[in-house]
């Protein structure tokens, strides 16, 4: 009975014993699969740490882009409006390059047209016009020249100098004194009537008249300006001619001054003698020529300044915009490359999200 008992027993602690191995080793597994399972969850974390970081990194990567996207966008922009601007202002200074060769032309036109007039002696006397083309063509002895396209007056006086001109104003002039050989050289050189007079004249001393009158604006000679040698045939024509501002001045100041004639702005006109020229005259005539080609000639010039000017904004423009093309073009390739990375960033953050 005892034996039984004892080996009942021993069989209990044989079980035991084997149960108790048995759970040791399942502890051992245990512990082996939870160290597993820990060092794989650090694992797990440290990766997911790290692709935190990397996608903060591309996120914030990808913020700067857009931002850097959105400056170039700005700037192109810009660009765009300043080249607008600098084409509106390259047009306007076209329109006033065209508007200043219109206007050139149309001086230059006009001053040819002088210099044509001026050639053909439009406006002068038949007889004039003979000698003049006998002297230019060396078939006379001695040099002849015009008076009146060698005068230079102001225009409020022009009316007043062409009316004291009178028949003069197409006199010729000759070198040296006017003699007997030189108006036999000169009387078979043409058929119709002309006025001619010698640039030294016999009579050296040519008295001015002189008023002291504030309604005398001055003496005829004094008034007009020519070469050196014209002024002493200018003080023979002219200086006896008192220039008033109108008729009633002549007729008031004739009384007081004998040996003067009078002329007024309009062109009327009073001789001692007591005679009185009146009516409508042919305004400056031929005694323009000088000042009207004088301020042409200044007015092309202040053109060709224009136009220097002018083409000098054109070409500046112009560069300004080929400057700005280049730099938007550049612009452009940055945002082309800029986008490309950004796209590629959001591949990257897709391919992060998703793991």
């Amino acid at each position: 009975m005892l034996s039984s008992k004892q080996l009942e027993a021993e069989k209990n602690v044989a079980i035991y014993r084997a149960r108790r191995q048995e759970h040791a080793y399942r502890l051992e597994e245990l512990k082996k699969t939870s160290e597993t399972n820990q060092e794989k969850l650090r694992d797990v974390l440290e990766k997911k740490a790290l692709l935190e970081q990397q996608l903060n990194s591309l996120i914030s990567s990808i913020s700067g882009q857009e931002k850097a996207i959105s400056l170039l966008e700005a700037d192109i922009e810009k660009q765009g409006s300043d080249k607008t601007a600098l084409a509106k202002s390259l047009d306007e200074i076209n329109r006033k390059l065209n508007a200043l060769n219109l206007e050139k032309n149309r001086i230059v036109n006009r001053l040819e047209l002088m210099q044509q007039s001026r050639e053909s002696m439009e406006g002068f006397s038949e007889g004039a016009k003979g000698v003049l083309k006998a002297a230019k063509s060396k078939a006379l002895q001695h040099e002849v020249t015009d008076l009146v396209t060698k005068l230079e007056v102001p225009e409020a006086y022009e009316r007043a100098i062409n009316a004291a001109l009178g028949e003069a104003v197409d006199v010729l002039v000759v070198k040296g004194e006017l003699d007997y050989a030189l108006i036999k050289d000169l009387s078979g050189k043409a058929q119709e009537r002309f006025a001619i007079i010698g640039e030294l004249a016999r009579k050296q001393n040519t008295q001015k008249s002189l008023l002291d009158d504030p309604r005398v604006l001055g003496n005829a000679a004094d008034l007009v300006k020519t070469e050196t040698n014209l002024q002493q045939t200018i003080d023979q024509l002219l200086g006896s001619y008192l220039v008033v501002g109108e008729m009633d001045d002549a007729l008031n100041l004739w009384g007081e001054s004998k040996d003067s004639n009078f002329v007024t702005l309009n062109g009327d006109v009073l001789l001692k003698n007591g005679m009185a020229l009146l009516g409508k005259t042919n305004g400056a005539g031929k005694v323009s020529y000088s000042r009207v080609v004088k301020s042409l000639q200044q007015e092309l010039d202040g053109i060709e300044v224009g136009l220097k000017q002018a083409r000098e904004l054109e070409q500046h423009g112009k560069n300004d915009i080929g400057n700005l093309e280049a730099k938007l073009q550049d612009i452009l390739k940055h945002r082309q490359s800029d986008q490309m990375n950004l796209q590629q960033s959001r591949k990257e953050l897709n391919a992060l999200q998703l793991e």
